[in-house]
């Protein structure tokens, strides 16, 4: 049988796989990391979240046990993440001093929110006005980007500037025609 696995830059690894003569045990959870975080707990259900508002996962008390690739037993979160079956276990019984309640949880989310849609309007707001600036003076961008003063420059498009050099002259070599 042939297995293969598709890397980040899109090449992919292929082998030749013998699991049905050798009887091969396939595993599904891979150790990934340690977060701390605080839970709320009620009527056997877990939600969970992590400390920095980046990860929340939920468990059912009859979450599914699997075995990870360590060989050690984890517990299935609703959202297909696994954590140490010990862990689990002290989340329903010892950890109660940890326990945070829903509408502290939901504060938190909503405020992580907000911060969130604050900083990306922030950016975007940002951006319009580096768009503007840009399009106002293209002979600063582009001595700003060459760091060269003896530059002039015209938009050729919303892309290309068309840049032309500038040659210093001395006044005394200026004669008007009449």
């Amino acid at each position: 049988m042939t297995d293969f696995c598709q890397l980040s830059d899109n090449s992919s690894l292929i082998w030749e796989s013998n699991c049905e003569t050798r009887n091969c045990k396939s595993c599904f959870y891979e150790y990934l990391g340690r977060w701390e975080g605080d839970y709320s707990q009620a009527n056997e259900r877990i939600v969970w979240i992590s400390n920095t508002k980046e990860v929340a996962l939920s468990f059912n008390y009859e979450a599914s046990r699997e075995i990870a690739c360590n060989g050690r037993a984890v517990r299935k979160s609703d959202q297909g993440f696994a954590i140490d079956e010990k862990e689990f276990i002290k989340m329903f019984t010892s950890r109660q001093k940890r326990s945070v309640d829903e509408e502290q949880l939901a504060a938190e989310l909503t405020a992580t929110e907000l911060a969130l849609k604050e900083f990306y309007d922030k950016i975007m707001e940002e951006k319009c006005r580096q768009q503007i600036v840009r399009h106002d003076n293209p002979t600063y961008h582009v001595r700003q980007a060459f760091q060269k003063k003896a530059l002039v420059a015209t938009w050729l498009n919303e892309d290309t500037a068309e840049v032309f050099s500038c040659a210093p002259i001395d006044w005394s070599s200026i004669k008007f025609r009449p």
